[in-house]
This record gives C-alpha cells, structure tokens and sequence, in this order.
C-alpha cells in the first residue's frame, strides 16, 4: 500500500477539501492507497510532515501539498519508480509565479488558483514516462523505513527541502526524479504569511550555521 502525506493548517480549507476530493476520486480503494491529512497549526511544516508520516501504514509514502491536484496515474508510476535507497521526487507542472525550471519543475499554465484552474487543459498535459538524476525539495515519495525525518526545530517553513536533501545525500541515498506529475498552484500557505521573507532569511542563516562545519560533500 501507498499513503499520500498531507500537512496543512486551519487556513486555506478550500483546498484541503479539493485535493481531498480529487485523490478519493483517483483513489477510492483504501487498502491500495492511503491518505493521512494531519491538520495542526501548532507545528511546524516539518513537524506536521513527521507526524503525519508515523500514522501511515504503506510501505511506500509520498509527500503531497495541499495546493495540488493530481493526475490519473500519479501514484502507479510513482509506485515504479519508488524503490529501497532511492529519494524519487515527482514533477510538479506550475504556473508562471516563479518561472525558473529545474528537474521536477515544468512551466505550464492551468490556472494560479482552483477559481481559474482549467481541468481540460490540465488533463490534455502529458509527460512522456521517464526518470532522471536530481530532485532537491519536499516533493518527494520513498519507502516508509527510508524517511529519516525534517527538521522541523532548525527550520519553520524554509530550508526544510535543503537540510533534508544533504542528509539523504551523506546517507548515500540514490535521487531521481519521476514523469509522475501533478499541478501545484504555489504556495498558497508559506508565501501567504506576512512574515514569510523574514523567516526564509532566518531558515537561510540558521541552515548555514547548521552545516558550517561541512567544507566539500561529494
């Protein structure tokens, strides 16, 4: 079996209750997939993320936002490409808010929120299935006994991905990331805060002082 992990807060209900709602209709067979929502507003993301990790029963986990809606096959090409000693990232198919690219990252406009979300095109976007090196944020599936915890103490909101990433890296752990996509509307909780800037300021200083010490990780 295959949990789908999903941290959110109180805030931004209507899109809980959508992805929600798409991946019961992807999904309905709960003893094939699994979906643990762990809602808390007194964590952190990471924390959230652990949390809800330790419910879970699949061998298999992948990491999900709420601000996302997946595509038919998602979770049984992930479910090939997620394997003992492997980080798999999945690609996320974004509008142009921040329009770099970069392994698990592709640029395709299908609405910025769920009232302009445009579910014909989104469905008509097709990747050809394939698996190549990278993959260095949270979006992510591995197998259950190979998730070794964000740090969600050091980090609020920001620089979870980098820590984590240089933790499976030191581990040895092969990374790849995966054809299997879904689209993300970006950020819809982090960035919505006003704060948000200056805690990715402090996530940046405190993820320097966290690895000073390290000089060259091959």
């Amino acid at each position: 079996m295959t949990s789908l992990i999903i941290p959110v807060t109180s805030k931004h209900k209507e899109y809980t209750d959508n992805i929600i709602s798409n991946i019961n209709k992807l999904y309905p067979n709960r003893d094939e997939v699994e979906l643990i929502v762990e809602i808390n507003d007194d964590v952190s993301l990471g924390i959230n993320y652990n949390n809800a990790v330790a419910r879970a029963t699949g061998e298999k986990i992948i990491l999900l936002h709420n601000d996302m809606v997946l595509k038919p096959g998602f979770v049984e090409t992930m479910n090939k490409h997620i394997t003992k000693g492997r980080i798999t990232t999945y690609t996320r198919i974004e509008p142009p808010i921040f329009p770099d690219t970069y392994p698990g990252k592709l640029i395709y406009d299908c609405g910025s929120d769920l009232e302009t979300f445009d579910e014909d095109k989104w469905l008509n976007c097709s990747i050809d299935e394939c698996m190549e090196d990278g993959g260095s944020q949270l979006f992510f599936g591995c197998m259950k006994e190979d998730y070794i915890g964000i740090d969600g103490y050091t980090f609020k909101m920001f620089c979870e991905d980098d820590d984590l990433h240089l933790r499976y890296k030191i581990a040895g752990f092969e990374k790849k990331v995966s054809s299997a996509h879904v689209y993300h509307f970006v950020s819809k909780t982090s960035r919505s805060l006003k704060n948000s800037k200056e805690i990715e300021h402090q996530s940046n200083i405190a993820f320097k002082n966290k690895w000073k010490n390290i000089i060259y990780i091959k």
